[in-house]
């Protein structure tokens, strides 16, 4: 006699069964094992039996009553390619604020110095003001954002950004100049830190590292056309005009967060409580391994890009002798460089991974770097071999920068806004404090430089090594789990044949 089918389709009333077995006991250790799909991993249903993996895959994209998106999981949008193309229309103004506040004014530095009656030295006091404050302020934004959202900080960040803009415009001393301008680099890091939470509230895994790549390609443009539109506009209008440009882009700025950002962190996933909680926050954060070694391994990586943004001019223009054209020339093609490795970044991430990706960047700015500090060390004087290195150092950043961002972002769902002011903070506090220890070398330029990459991207090919061990053994137990759901499943079928199998036997007897 044939089984019913309605005896095989019976499965919701059949109880689990037990198993013992080392999947089983993993299985009972992690009530919600991860469902993974792709190679990124999703967490089943509350509803779903304790023990045995639903057949059927949960619902991956949820949003809750007021439309947010649940930051825990990745976002439709992820899904689509127009939305990603609007999201990153709509935050790359934002994130250009902080490099074009940095290369516009870079031109007049000779025109401020002779308005204002102060030396070169001093005008450069302004840039160190921008960058300290930029040490500092995440710190403030990453804890507003995680309790209030990310829209209403952008708002009070562009709005002291706009203020301080038009307050150095009208600054009538140098140590005036100084002090709005420490006050824009408190507004403007609001940009940095909120924009990269919201990517992180609005997608996950690669494809939070694809939108990050997206908006390094304007990070990296920004300095190749901040200083050639700043020295177009101090042709035929004076230095102030540069700051009142600005405190126009932060105007703009401000409404567009006001009337086309849409807030990313839903309500029940903000924290709560004060000073106490925030610590908490913060040291949960640090002890993460998840979020340490990808945030070290990017910070030493970009301090080393720090020191080479420093003592660049020394080098090519003071040791190799070149002029400012070709300085600006080699400099521009390091940033095209930098930009292309970002877009390749988009284009190599579903295959490979953000992971995989990293360590090989990592590893190739440890071998360019080392044959700069050969290089240095054996005076070899030699421009064209000097530069293609360079610029392979610059160009695996594109790759670097994106990937530690989204690994150590993507680490803390629910605390995003903490994780982008924690990783800003390293990476400009260690950029700064290379860029300081180099300066006391100044007479060296090129050993300096290529002896500091060379230690900072070793440090971070030796810390990405082990960060990386831990994410791939992270991935294993993901894969242990969707094994462990295939064998329970199966395990469930055969209860439940053998269970109709005697079930027709049983009515075989009471028929006859």
């Amino acid at each position: 006699m044939p089984i019913p089918r309605s005896c095989r389709q019976g499965a919701p009333s059949i109880p689990a069964v037990d198993i013992p077995t080392a999947s089983a006991a993993l299985q009972r250790s992690r009530p919600c094992a991860p469902w993974t799909t792709g190679g990124r991993s999703r967490a089943i249903s509350p509803r779903a039996s304790p023990c045995v993996a639903s057949s059927r895959p949960p619902r991956p994209w949820k949003h809750n009553r007021a439309g947010v998106h649940d930051p825990g999981t990745p976002n439709r949008e992820g899904r689509c390619v127009v939305q990603q193309f609007r999201t990153a229309l709509l935050l790359g103004p934002l994130v250009a604020v902080t490099p074009l506040s940095i290369d516009l004014y870079l031109p007049a530095f000779a025109m401020i110095a002779q308005d204002l009656g102060a030396s070169e030295a001093e005008v450069q006091r302004t840039l160190i003001a921008y960058l300290l404050a930029l040490v500092g302020a995440p710190f403030f934004y990453g804890q507003l954002s995680d309790h209030i959202g990310r829209k209403l900080p952008l708002l009070i960040g562009f709005a002291i950004y706009a203020a301080a803009s038009a307050a150095c415009a009208t600054a009538q001393s140098i140590d005036a100049l100084v002090v709005f301008r420490f006050l824009q680099g408190l507004g403007g890091a609001a940009a940095m830190v909120c924009v990269q939470a919201s990517v992180r509230d609005r997608y996950s895994g690669y494809e939070a590292a694809r939108m990050l790549s997206t908006l390094m390609l304007v990070m990296g443009l920004a300095p190749i056309l901040a200083p050639i539109a700043g020295a177009a506009i101090i042709v035929n209008a004076p230095w102030q005009s540069l700051f009142w440009v600005l405190a126009g882009m932060g105007t703009a700025s401000f409404l567009l967060v006001a009337f086309c950002f849409k807030e990313t962190l839903a309500h029940g996933n903000r924290l709560t409580g004060g000073a106490r909680n925030s610590a908490r926050t913060l040291l949960s954060v640090l002890s993460d391994r998840r979020f340490l070694s990808p945030t070290m391994a990017g910070s030493l990586a970009q301090a080393g890009f720090f020191v080479y943004l420093t003592t660049a001019p020394f080098v090519i223009m003071g040791h190799f002798g070149q002029s400012p054209e070709m300085f600006a020339l080699i400099f521009a093609a390091n940033a095209i460089g930098l930009v292309a490795g970002s877009q390749l970044n988009v284009a190599l991430l579903p295959r490979f991974g953000e992971l995989r990706i990293a360590r090989a960047a990592l590893a190739v700015y440890a071998v360019a770097a080392a044959g700069l500090l050969v290089l240095a060390v054996f005076r070899v004087d030699s421009l064209w071999l000097f530069i293609p290195l360079l610029c392979s150092c610059v160009a695996s950043m594109g790759f670097i920068s994106p990937n530690t961002r989204a690994m150590a972002i993507d680490s803390q769902p629910h605390r995003a806004g903490s994780a982008a002011a924690l990783m800003m903070m390293s990476q400009m506090g260690l950029g700064v404090v290379a860029a300081a220890i180099v300066s006391v070398w100044a007479t060296m330029p090129v050993l300096s430089m290529s002896a500091a990459m060379a230690a900072c991207s070793l440090m971070a090919l030796a810390i990405a090594h082990r960060a990386f061990t831990f994410c791939t053994a992270q991935q294993g137990v993901n894969v242990r789990n969707r094994r462990s759901n295939v064998y329970l499943s199966q395990a469930r079928r055969r209860h439940i044949d053998d269970l109709a199998v005697r079930l027709d036997g049983d009515a075989g007897e009471l028929g006859r």
